[in-house]
């Protein structure tokens, strides 16, 4: 709250910081997506296999995320993407 007042550039800056530093995967990835509104890196993640075990959420967490937070133009990509 307190790097909003300094402006956006501070705040996306502070904001880059944080879910950099973050441990927790949900947020570091989750969360992270739906503030800066892009779902790529999940969409990839859980699209593409992972050769270290830890995934943040699953295809359908993911289509969830993707259908309560984007516009609808962007729904059928993803479950497209998804799909494949």
């Amino acid at each position: 709250m307190i790097a909003e007042s300094g402006g956006k550039e501070l705040f996306d800056e502070i904001k880059a910081e944080y879910f950099a530093l973050h441990k927790d995967i949900f947020i570091k990835e989750v969360v992270q997506a739906i503030t800066q509104n892009d779902f790529s890196a999940i969409i990839e993640q859980v699209s593409a296999p992972n050769l270290t075990g830890e995934q943040c959420c699953s295809w359908k967490e993911t289509l969830a995320y993707v259908i309560a937070y984007e516009d609808n133009s962007k729904v059928k990509q993803v479950a497209r993407a998804l799909g494949d």
